[in-house]
């Protein structure tokens, strides 16, 4: 990696396009002598427009406040700053994480030293929120959110250790309903049915997109991100990479998965087959001539893509909410079935059948095995009554 240094503030290439700027905040006394604070943030773009923003950013940095003085408040301001280039940052999560923001910064919190903060100052800012009539779930994704923000502190060096991290919010999980057999079955009907009134070329769009979505457990991001280099014939299976956005007032993109974790998942013949299917279809219309692509072009598109701007933009997520509620709704199911649900079937079923929370956890891309038994425990229920009557039979 490359760095260059200037008046100031230093440039790191972390990547081909990708920047890392550090520029000094301040300075601390330590035994004495002066020690310069540097705040840091990631830019995408060339090196001459990476040099014209390390320059802003110097300038920006001059009037912050000595770390000393520092608040978290400000931390945060400089937190958002941090991630509005970040590439596992889409623009749709920054906008929401700069709301939530606003929202701590109305707290106590806010006025507290960064280098004093401590778990008390997180307990009383969650203390406010809830007589503002936040629930459990909100504010366990503002204690995240505040967390995100001081690991940054903590990496950067300006405090010791996360205190948010000593925080327990208990959230009451209502048990999630997965659509049954039947209901899955009768969207999958309904949704061929749309299909096969449209364009006849066209592979039956979200057919194909709901069947994939509940024999993977993908998100509905994940689904839109896949591409055909994505999937490996031999092995049987397709590596989830990516996951695709929306941005506000019109388009999208690609970021990294939820939680970073890229993983590979199996896929079984009725999902081959799909693929197959769509394979062929991009095939012929390639040799038709359309979109101005070759063969070798095609492990760069998309499994699922905007068909008004070709094969490679991924389609876009609120594409396919649309499209599923108007689908869910002529088949005269409940307002209640999402297509996230879909993901629920997926693991619900597959924990009833026997499969290992392990196992699914890693299907589902969490993070953790604790988050996979926290949402499906209840789906085990009866195999613990099963227990609890055998041993009391057995004497």
């Amino acid at each position: 990696m490359g760095r260059t240094k200037g008046q100031m503030g230093t440039k790191t290439l972390v990547r081909p396009g990708v920047w890392r700027l550090r520029a000094v905040s301040g300075y601390r006394e330590v035994d004495g002598r002066k020690i310069p604070v540097q705040t840091s943030l990631t830019f995408k773009g060339s090196e001459s427009a990476a040099s014209a923003r390390l320059a802003a950013f110097v300038e920006q940095e001059k009037g912050h406040t000595p770390e000393g003085k520092l608040t978290v408040g400000q931390w945060c301001d400089q937190w958002l700053e941090h991630i509005r280039d970040h590439p596992d940052y889409s623009p749709t999560t920054v906008q929401g994480h700069e709301s939530t923001i606003r929202m701590i910064k109305g707290t106590s919190i806010a006025h507290v030293r960064l280098l004093n903060v401590a778990k008390k100052d997180v307990t009383t800012m969650l203390d406010e929120l809830s007589d503002r009539g936040l629930k459990s779930g909100t504010l366990l994704n503002y204690k995240h959110i505040l967390s995100g923000a001081l690991n940054w502190a903590v990496d950067e060096g300006h405090i010791p250790a996360n205190p948010a991290r000593l925080v327990e919010v208990r959230v009451k999980r209502q048990p999630v309903e997965a659509p049954t057999n039947k209901q899955l079955a009768r969207l999958i009907a309904e949704a061929e049915k749309v299909d096969a009134s449209g364009d006849t070329i066209r592979p039956p769009e979200m057919a194909h997109i709901i069947r994939m979505g509940a024999y993977l457990g993908l998100r509905r991001g994940e689904l839109c991100a896949l591409q055909w280099k994505d999937w490996d014939r031999e092995g049987n299976r397709l590596r989830i990479d990516a996951s695709a956005y929306n941005v506000q007032g019109g388009g999208g993109g690609t970021k990294s998965p939820k939680n970073g974790y890229r993983r590979w998942v199996s896929i079984s013949e009725k999902v081959q087959a799909i693929l197959w299917e769509r394979l062929t279809t991009i095939e012929f219309l390639v040799d038709a001539g359309m979109w101005g692509l070759t063969r070798d072009d095609i492990d760069e598109c998309y499994i699922f893509s905007g068909y008004r701007t070709g094969p490679r933009t991924p389609m876009l997520p609120t594409y396919v909410t649309r499209s599923f509620i108007k689908i869910r709704r002529a088949a005269g199911l409940p307002e209640s079935i999402r297509f996230h649900d879909l993901r629920h079937w997926s693991a619900s079923t597959a924990i009833a059948s026997g499969e290992s929370f392990t196992a699914v956890s890693k299907r589902l891309g969490h993070s953790q095995v604790s988050t996979t038994m926290n949402i499906y425990s209840h789906v085990t229920k009866g195999e613990d009554e099963a227990i609890a009557k055998g041993l009391e039979d057995a004497v």
